[in-house]
């Protein structure tokens, strides 16, 4: 299998705490703020290319649909410093994503293996729900959900250590028949 990255949130040269950072109870912040991806520009890209249609957020009316680049599906959640460190798991995302999309040219032509660390897997879904639900873009009937984790997620422990997940945790919707996710 392979083994997870090694993602570090705390920087002993930074004591910043900034505001708008999700992780800013760490006090590792650097000096801004990022344009954080609310999903990660390299699954983005392989998914709808350099545009894409979104529906369903929370500041836009019901049933509207807007045209949108990549590179402007974004919010300013996290510091510079812990964005790039949750990095690795945007890139284990965008191979999975890239293998997913191209699993039909393979069929009946070749044996094809792809490897990815299902903890990073993991962990950039927690960080892309974290990110959603920070910048205010989740909502249920047209309604803003608040940010709040349960008291009992340590979400600064769950990115960065693996092992941490308690035994049968993980991500888990609640939807109806016929709803849209």
């Amino acid at each position: 299998h392979k083994q997870p990255a090694t993602i570090r949130l705390h920087e002993p040269q930074h004591r910043i705490a900034l505001n708008d950072c999700y992780l800013s109870h760490l006090q590792g912040c650097s000096d801004g703020l990022s344009r954080e991806h609310l999903i990660s520009e390299t699954v983005l890209k392989v998914i709808e290319g350099e545009q894409l249609t979104i529906s369903g957020m929370p500041w836009q009316p019901a049933g509207d649909k807007l045209k949108i680049s990549t590179g402007n599906i974004v919010a300013r959640c996290l510091c510079k410093f812990h964005n790039s460190a949750l990095s690795p798991l945007d890139a284990e995302a965008g191979k999975l994503f890239s293998a997913i999309k191209s699993i039909d040219q393979f069929i009946g032509k070749t044996e094809s293996v792809h490897l990815f660390s299902g903890h990073d897997v993991e962990r950039w879904m927690l960080k892309t729900l974290a990110g959603l639900a920070y910048s205010k873009n989740l909502s249920h009937d047209g309604q803003r959900l608040d940010p709040v984790f349960d008291a009992g997620v340590d979400l600064a422990v769950l990115l960065q250590e693996p092992k941490s997940w308690p035994v049968g945790s993980g991500l888990y919707f609640k939807i109806a028949v016929g709803d849209t996710f």
